[in-house]
């Protein structure tokens, strides 16, 4: 089995393995929707992401009727400099099924996108370090997964 990953309590926790911080490596994105008994488990996994390099968490909240938007915006306020929200005013989804994605992709600063629905979680703490360093060592690698 496995154990889920918990977050660690600061940025600073977090920030002290980035080595390197010139820009940001990896952008994490995930959509949301109604899924406020999931999302702190997603949320955690990727905060406890044990990298060398620079990551960013960008949220999209498709106009969650539940908990969902409180959740995001708790992370937020504790890992400001990490945590970027999309708070849609209107479902996006239902627009182009497409949307969600096309604008946490605008945002994205990352040379990378790591992708990871709100209702999944990781639970390895160096998948975006395992990837990233296959990835640039394999640059002819346009995809990778775990």
């Amino acid at each position: 089995m496995f154990e889920k990953l918990v977050a660690p309590k600061t940025e600073a926790e977090i920030t002290k393995h980035w080595k390197y911080t010139d820009k940001v490596y990896t952008s994490v994105i995930c959509i949301t929707f109604n899924q406020d008994i999931y999302i702190r488990d997603a949320i955690d996994s990727f905060l406890a992401q044990v990298t060398e390099y620079k990551f960013e968490i960008i949220i999209h909240d498709d106009v969650s009727t539940d908990r969902t938007r409180e959740i995001l915006k708790e992370y937020q306020q504790k890992y400001p400099s990490i945590i970027k929200l999309i708070l849609q005013e209107t479902n996006q989804f239902s627009i182009n099924i497409n949307m969600p994605f096309k604008h946490s992709l605008a945002i994205a600063e990352g040379e990378y996108i790591a992708l990871c629905e709100g209702d999944d979680f990781w639970i390895d703490s160096k998948k975006l370090e395992k990837q990233l360093t296959e990835l640039e060592k394999n640059k002819h690698v346009d995809l990778c997964f775990h």
